[in-house]
C-alpha cells in the first residue's frame, strides 16, 4: 500500500484501467502524483515510524471516500436510467476506488465518460441529466483532487530538504505547465522568487509561454522586475522567446517595455530589441502597440536599425523601417547603420539608407573604415557599385592604410578589383607595411589579379617590389607576368637586395626552380646590353663562384656575351673566369673557356688576367693554369697593376710548379719588363729593365724559399736553351754577350 494515498493499487493500474479519461490537464496530475510518490517512499524508507502514521490516514481516507461513493452511486443509479446512460454502466461499471492522481486532470470539465461522483449539485431543472451528469463529475473530481492535494502536503516533508536544492521540482512544474504543481510547490514553502537553474520562476515561465503559471506566480507575489541571473526580466523572456501572449499578459501587468538586459550577449536590451533580434514580428507589433520606444540604444550603442540589420532579416528590416526609427546613429565601435548594412551585404537596405541620409556613405568608424570597406569584404558587387555611385571615396585608406583595393586584392574578389580599378582606384597606394595591392596579388599567386594590376606597378619605396614577392614564393608565371609589364627588377628591397638575388640564392634542391625563373628574366633581356645593370645582380658571377654548371649554361646559352660582363667594383664579384677559377671549379671553368666569345685574358678589378688569377689561387685550382693555356690565354700578358707578365708573377711568388708549366708552354723567361736589372744583367750589359731572372734575384734573401733554387735553375736553363738576342752595350755596340756557366751539385747556373 502506498501510504497517504486513498489505494493501495500501483499507479500503472490507474493508467491501464482507464484509457483516455479526464484528458482536461494530465500535466497537473502527473506531476502532483509522481511528487506525492517520490516523497512518500522517501519518508517511509527513512523512518518505520512513518508507516503506520501514512497508513492510518489512508485508510480514513479511502474509507471516507467509499462511504461517499457508495451514497452518490445510490442516487444516480436511480435517476439516470436511460438506455444511452445504461449502455456506458455496461461499458464503465463504476469503480469502488477514487480516480488515481495521475489521471486527474484540471478544467477536465467536457469528459463524458463515468467517474467517481460527487455530491448531486442542485441544478436549475431547465438542465438536461447529461448537464447534471457532468456537472456532478467535475465537483466530484474537484473534491477528490483537493483530498489527494491535503494529503500530498501532510506526507512531504520539507524539511528534509534544503530550500534552494527544491529548485528542479519548481522548474519540472513549470516546464509541465502544471499550475497545481507550482501551487503545491509554494503552498510548501519555496520561495516565489526562488532562484532556479540561474533562472527565475516567472522569468522561466514566461520564456516558455506558461501563462496561466505567469498568472498565478504574480498572483502569489512574483516580483515583475525581478531580473534573472540571465539579467533578463520577465519580458524581456517573452519578447527573446516571441510569445505574444505572454507579452500582452505582462503588458497588462504594468511590465516595463524598457527594462534592459544585463545580460554579455544583449547588453543593453529593451524587450523590443529582444523581439527584434529574435525576429518574432508579431511580438514587435505587440510590443510597439504597448508603447515600447523605437529610439532605444543597447549599452553598445546600437539602435534599433542596427539590432534588425546585423541579422538580415527583410521582413523585420521592413518592420524596423516602417516604425522610423532614427538613422545616422553611430554605435561603439563607430559603426552606422549603413556600415552595418553593408557588412551583411544587403543591398536593398543600404540603397534606402543612403536615400534617407546620403552622408552615410563618407562616414567613418574607429577603424577608419567607410561603408564602401565593409561592401568590399561582404564581397557584393552590386553594394559596391552602389556605394561608389553615391560617391564613396575609392582611395580611402583605413587605420592600416589599406584601401577597398587592398581589400578586394586580398579577398580575390575578381570582379570587385575591377569595378575599383574602373573607378580610377590606384594599384600602387601602399600601405603601412608598405605594400600596395599588387603585392598580396603576387602573396596570393592569383595570375588574373596580378595581371589586372600589372599595368600600373607601385614605386619603388625601398622595400620589396612585387616582383621580390613573386620570386620570393617561387611563382613562375607570376614573375612571367610582372617582368612582360616591364617591373622594376633592380629595386633593392629592405635588405639591399634585388629579386635575381633571391633566385641566386636558392638552394640545390630548388636549382630546376631557379633555372626557370633565370630564364624569365632572361627573356625580357636584350642581348648585347648589360644584364647586371638592368637586373642589379651579377648572377651568372655568382653562378661561377658557386660552381653551378646548369646555371652557368642557362645564362650563356642565351647569351655567351654574359661570361664577359664586368661586375661593379662594389659588388664583391670578379668577372664568372675569375670566380670559377678562385673557387678552383675545373668544370665552370672549362665549360666557360669552351664559349667562342668568351674573352680569356678579361682582367679582374686588381688587374689579373685568368693566368694570375690562377697562379695567385694555385693551391685552390691546380691544374687550372694548363687549361687556360690550352684553351688560348696569352701566357705573356702583363697584369694590369704591376706589369708582370705570368711567369714573372710566378716567379716572384715562387711557386715552382706554375714556373715549370709557363716555361713548359714557352713563356718567355726573358721578357723585359719596367724595374731595376740584376747585376747578372748589368755585368752582361743586357737590355734594359727586368727578367724573369731579375724578378727571382730581387727576392730578399730572408724571404726565399726551398723551392728558390730549383726556380733558379729552371730558369737558367730556359734562358740557355734560347736563341738570346744580342745585347746592346753603353757604347751602343752591339755584340753577343759571352755566358759563363757553373755547376753547384747536379745543377747548373749562369754565372753573374
Amino acid at each position: 500500500m502506498t501510504p497517504g494515498l486513498p489505494d493501495s493499487k500501483p499507479w500503472s493500474h490507474w493508467a491501464d484501467s482507464s484509457p483516455g479519461r479526464l484528458t482536461g490537464c494530465v500535466n497537473d496530475a502527473n506531476f502532483v502524483a509522481d511528487l506525492g510518490l517520490r516523497y512518500s517512499l522517501d519518508a517511509v524508507s527513512d523512518d518505520r515510524s512513518l508507516q503506520r502514521l501514512f497508513e492510518s490516514q489512508n485508510n480514513d481516507v479511502q474509507q471516507e471516500l467509499e462511504a461517499q461513493i457508495r451514497y452518490e452511486g445510490q442516487q444516480w443509479d436511480g435517476s439516470l436510467d436511460t438506455p444511452g446512460y445504461l449502455d456506458v454502466q455496461q461499458e464503465y461499471p463504476p469503480s469502488t476506488y477514487a480516480t488515481p492522481p495521475s489521471s486527474i486532470i484540471d478544467g477536465d470539465i467536457h469528459d463524458d465518460l463515468p467517474a467517481i461522483p460527487g455530491p448531486p449539485l442542485q441544478a436549475p431543472n431547465h438542465l438536461s441529466k447529461e448537464q447534471h451528469y457532468q456537472a456532478a463529475a467535475e465537483h466530484g473530481r474537484e473534491k477528490e483532487r483537493a483530498k489527494i492535494y491535503e494529503t500530498l502536503k501532510t506526507v512531504w516533508l520539507p524539511e528534509r530538504e534544503a530550500p534552494e536544492k527544491r529548485w528542479s521540482h519548481l522548474v519540472r512544474a513549470i516546464k509541465l505547465d502544471s499550475v497545481d504543481g507550482v501551487n503545491l510547490l509554494l503552498d510548501l514553502g519555496m520561495d516565489v522568487n526562488q532562484r532556479c537553474e540561474n533562472n527565475l520562476p516567472l522569468c522561466l515561465a514566461a520564456k516558455h509561454g506558461r501563462d496561466r503559471i505567469v498568472e498565478t506566480l504574480l498572483e502569489r507575489g512574483a516580483e515583475i522586475e525581478k531580473r534573472s541571473d540571465y539579467g533578463s526580466t520577465a519580458l524581456l523572456s517573452a519578447a527573446g522567446a516571441g510569445h505574444v501572449s505572454t507579452i500582452a499578459l505582462l503588458l497588462n501587468r504594468k511590465a516595463n517595455t524598457e527594462a534592459r538586459s544585463t545580460s554579455p550577449f544583449h547588453m543593453g536590451y529593451t524587450p523590443l530589441m529582444r523581439a527584434v533580434k529574435s525576429g518574432h514580428m508579431r511580438a514587435i507589433q505587440v510590443l510597439v502597440e504597448g508603447r515600447a520606444c523605437v529610439a532605444t540604444q543597447s549599452d553598445a550603442g546600437e539602435s534599433l536599425l542596427h539590432v534588425a540589420l546585423q541579422d538580415g532579416r527583410k521582413e523585420i528590416i521592413e518592420e524596423v523601417f516602417r516604425l522610423k526609427p532614427p538613422i545616422g546613429i553611430a554605435d561603439r565601435n563607430g559603426n552606422t547603420e549603413l556600415h552595418v548594412a553593408a557588412t551583411q551585404g544587403l543591398v536593398d537596405a543600404s540603397r534606402r539608407l543612403v536615400g534617407q541620409m546620403r552622408s552615410l556613405v563618407r562616414t567613418a568608424n574607429h577603424k577608419q573604415e567607410i561603408p564602401l570597406h565593409c561592401a568590399v569584404i561582404a564581397g557584393r558587387r552590386e553594394l559596391v557599385k552602389l556605394l561608389l555611385s553615391e560617391g564613396a571615396s575609392v582611395e580611402w585608406p583605413d587605420k592600416n592604410g589599406k584601401t577597398p583595393l587592398h581589400l578586394a586584392v586580398e579577398a580575390e574578389y575578381q570582379e570587385i578589383v575591377r569595378l575599383l580599378l574602373n573607378a580610377n582606384a590606384s594599384p600602387c597606394t601602399v600601405d603601412r607595411d608598405g605594400k600596395a595591392p599588387i603585392h598580396y596579388a603576387v602573396d596570393l599567386s592569383n595570375k588574373d589579379i596580378v595581371q589586372l594590376l600589372a599595368e600600373n606597378m607601385p614605386e619603388d619605396r625601398n622595400e620589396e617590389t612585387p616582383l621580390h614577392y613573386a620570386v620570393k614564393s617561387l611563382n613562375v608565371e607570376i614573375v612571367r607576368v610582372l617582368l612582360l609589364h616591364k617591373a622594376k627588377a633592380n629595386c633593392k628591397d629592405r635588405a639591399g637586395k634585388v629579386p635575381l638575388e633571391y633566385v641566386m640564392e636558392l638552394p640545390l634542391s630548388e636549382e630546376e626552380t631557379a633555372i626557370h625563373l633565370i630564364q624569365e628574366f632572361l627573356r625580357s633581356h636584350e642581348k648585347g646590353q648589360s644584364f647586371t645593370r638592368k637586373y642589379g645582380f651579377p648572377a651568372l658571377s655568382q653562378a661561377a663562384r658557386e660552381g653551378r654548371v646548369p646555371v652557368l649554361q642557362t645564362f650563356c646559352q642565351h647569351d655567351p656575351g654574359l661570361a664577359n660582363e664586368i661586375p661593379p667594383a662594389d659588388s664583391g664579384f670578379e668577372p664568372p673566369l675569375h670566380e670559377a677559377i678562385k673557387m678552383g671549379h675545373s668544370k665552370s671553368t672549362e665549360m666557360l673557356c669552351r664559349l667562342p666569345d668568351i674573352d680569356k685574358n678579361i682582367l679582374d678589378h686588381e688587374g689579373n688576367t685568368p693566368l694570375h688569377q690562377a697562379i695567385k689561387n694555385r693551391r685552390a685550382s691546380p691544374g687550372l693554369l694548363a687549361m687556360l693555356i690550352r684553351y688560348g690565354a696569352d701566357k705573356d700578358r702583363p697584369h694590369a697593376t704591376t706589369g708582370l707578365p705570368p711567369l714573372h708573377f710566378a716567379v716572384q711568388l715562387q711557386s715552382l710548379n706554375e714556373v715549370k708549366e709557363l716555361l713548359t708552354a714557352k713563356a718567355d723567361p726573358e721578357k723585359r719588363i719596367e724595374g731595376e736589372q740584376c747585376s747578372c744583367c748589368k755585368d752582361d750589359e743586357r737590355h734594359a729593365d727586368m727578367d724573369s731572372h731579375c724578378v727571382l734575384q730581387a727576392i730578399p734573401v730572408q724571404n726565399r724559399t726551398h723551392d728558390y733554387p730549383l726556380i733558379k735553375q729552371a730558369l737558367s736553363q730556359a734562358i740557355l736553351r734560347s736563341d738570346r738576342p744580342r745585347s746592346v752595350s753603353a757604347h751602343g755596340n752591339t755584340k753577343r754577350t759571352k755566358r759563363s756557366l757553373y755547376r753547384i751539385g747536379p745543377h747548373i747556373y749562369i754565372a753573374a
